[in-house]
């Protein structure tokens, strides 16, 4: 068999811990809210044009770093959710060996 019942009771494991998915959701979250917020507070901060003081926000390093640390937060949250997935997976791949190796026993 590809997939044995270690590999599903650590799959089991990861999808039964909702704190680290509530973690990186949340942390999500708060980066992204954390970069609109530094971007209002440069818009309003500048003068001049729209465009100007959306430009100055925009080039703002406060702005660029909350960006970075809102797209680490988003990473993370992907790699997770990629990390669910392949847990899935690894369930449904040892459901289906199971159900064929019934089969073939029922077969002889």
């Amino acid at each position: 068999m590809i997939v044995d019942e270690d590999h599903v009771a650590a799959a089991l494991a990861y999808l039964g811990d909702d704190t680290s998915a509530a973690k990186r959701y949340y942390d999500a979250t708060t980066a992204k809210n954390f970069a609109d917020l530094t971007y209002a507070q440069r818009f309003l901060e500048n003068a001049g044009s729209v465009a100007e003081r959306d430009a100055r926000a925009i080039a703002d390093p406060e702005y660029q770093e909350a960006l970075q640390h809102a797209a680490k937060a988003e990473s993370l949250l992907e790699a997770h959710k990629a990390k669910v997935q392949s847990c899935k997976m690894i369930c449904e791949i040892f459901r289906t060996e199971n159900a064929n190796a019934r089969a073939a026993e029922r077969i002889r």
